[in-house]
């Protein structure tokens, strides 16, 4: 009779941790498929359907004479004067929420002044894009005309002539 305990047990051992590896493939493939990142030839498209690129780069240097250089979160009040801008950053998350059947709740796209060195040594002041998932958020850079692009690493792909994609900005689970 203890044999066959011993067995028994085994057996619902074995099955348990099947049942916890089911589980969890389930979990991460269902509830948490992974998600779609954005190359830069897909958003370079996008932009040229969009607003284009000397719209967003006319937008973007009236924000740096509007508010500096320094770091700030740009609130809906302050991109009045740039809705293509807006417009793109809402396309552009509206478009990663689609691919990666998500309810756009959990997508938020944020636009920001970042200063000098902000994402790295090197790297000047810039418009920043943050769009996706929270837990896939890619990041773009538009830098103001006439910026000295010569120090940005390879954690940069140009989409545009002052507009790039951070490779390294994909959160990753």
């Amino acid at each position: 009779m203890k044999t066959t305990t011993k067995v028994f047990c085994a057996l619902a051992l074995v099955a348990l941790l099947i049942g916890v590896a089911l589980a969890w493939l389930v979990w991460r493939n269902i509830l948490f498929p992974p998600l779609h990142k954005f190359s830069a030839v897909e958003l370079r498209q996008i932009l040229v359907k969009g607003p284009g690129e000397q719209q967003i780069q006319a937008e973007v240097d009236g924000l740096f004479s509007r508010f500096g250089e320094n770091s700030k979160f740009l609130y809906d009040r302050d991109l009045v004067s740039a809705p293509e801008l807006v417009q793109y950053a809402k396309t552009l998350d509206n478009a990663a929420a689609a691919l990666d059947n998500a309810a756009a709740a959990f997508h938020n796209e944020t636009i920001d002044i970042e200063a000098n060195g902000f994402g790295g040594l090197g790297v000047p002041c810039h418009v920043q894009l943050r769009f996706g998932p929270h837990l896939g958020v890619q990041f773009i850079l538009i830098f103001r005309t006439g910026a000295d692009l010569s120090a940005l690493g390879s954690d940069y792909e140009k989409i545009a002539h002052n507009i790039y994609l951070r490779i390294d900005g994909v959160s990753q689970r």
